[in-house]
């Protein structure tokens, strides 16, 4: 079978998961909302309620750490008041999301909790980083670090045999990830990835976030949140929250996405690196955190 014909299967059998074939209907509501300029601040919370467990989750979360309130928000409507319209439409997409596709029974349950720990790291580290430097994505960076391999997310829970093909490619040859997908799937996690961001009909932007956070090509619109995702991705990688890329080394300086940065923010290129990177570290232990609040009853 040619490449072209084992990727075409592969695209092919995700379209035939049933599971796969929309958002979580709550998240498809908030996108449609979100782009409704006669929505309200009640329609959101609405929406977001219907759905009594991931609304615990979504009060979790503005509770947490992570934003770190000082009063304590009890209600969807108060969360929108104090995160922003966009901010809490962003993290509710994510949330239903992680919800929908951690799977802890599943055979496979170590590689997923190993994954969601890299997606949810790289999420966190990618907001502190657009903090940083002073771009504001309303939280679309959070959420696109959150879902940026979600391609690997399907082949970990759904061919979990092939996966581990892949992960022993990797190990034996030392090879990237992209490389080793290829050759047992036909594709790489990036063309799954978007694949599912159309099915899922997301917007332009994550769906670019997806397709194209490994190699960064001449992207028209979403190129510095991709560029902004993929430093956190590199950098998560390095830390030990992995998802198996095969990277063995990391040169900040050398890579594409940091000059695509550099390009936006001048002073980048005389930043001290290690000092600027063990800042964002910190932010990076916070991952674990927002795991817990998911996986909480």
């Amino acid at each position: 079978m040619h490449v072209d014909n084992l990727s075409m299967d592969f695209i092919r059998k995700l379209e035939n998961i049933q599971e796969l074939a929309t958002l979580p209907t709550v998240a498809f509501r908030i996108l449609e909302l979100v782009e409704d300029p006669k929505a309200t601040m009640d329609d959101i919370s609405q929406a977001v309620e219907t759905d009594p467990s991931l609304t615990v989750k979504i009060l979790r979360v503005a509770n947490s750490p992570l934003y770190g309130f000082r009063t304590e928000i009890s209600s969807v409507r108060q969360a929108i008041i104090s995160l922003g319209l966009n901010r809490i439409s962003n993290i509710v997409v994510g949330v239903a999301l992680f919800t929908k596709f951690f799977n802890t029974s599943a055979r496979q349950n170590v590689h997923m909790r190993e994954f969601w720990r890299h997606s949810t790291s790289t999420g966190i580290v990618a907001k502190s980083l657009a903090r940083r430097l002073k771009i504001s994505f309303n939280e679309r960076e959070f959420v696109g670090g959150l879902i940026h391999d979600i391609g690997k997310m399907v082949m970990i829970q759904y061919f979990p045999e092939q996966y581990d093909a892949v992960l022993s490619i990797i190990r034996e040859r030392q090879v990237r990830d992209v490389v080793a997908e290829r050759e047992v799937f036909g594709v790489d996690h990036n063309v799954a990835g978007r694949a599912l961001a159309k099915m899922w009909q997301l917007p332009a932007d994550l769906t670019d976030v997806i397709a194209s956070h490994s190699t960064l090509p001449e992207l028209s619109n979403a190129r510095d949140i991709t560029a902004v995702v993929r430093i956190a991705d590199l950098l998560c990688e390095m830390w030990g929250a992995s998802s198996e890329e095969g990277i063995l080394e990391l040169e900040l300086e050398r890579e594409r996405a940091w000059n695509v940065l550099a390009n936006i923010r001048p002073e980048l290129q005389d930043l001290d690196v290690e000092v600027f990177t063990f800042e964002l570290e910190q932010e990076f232990k916070k991952a674990e955190l927002f795991i817990n609040l998911m996986l909480g009853d």
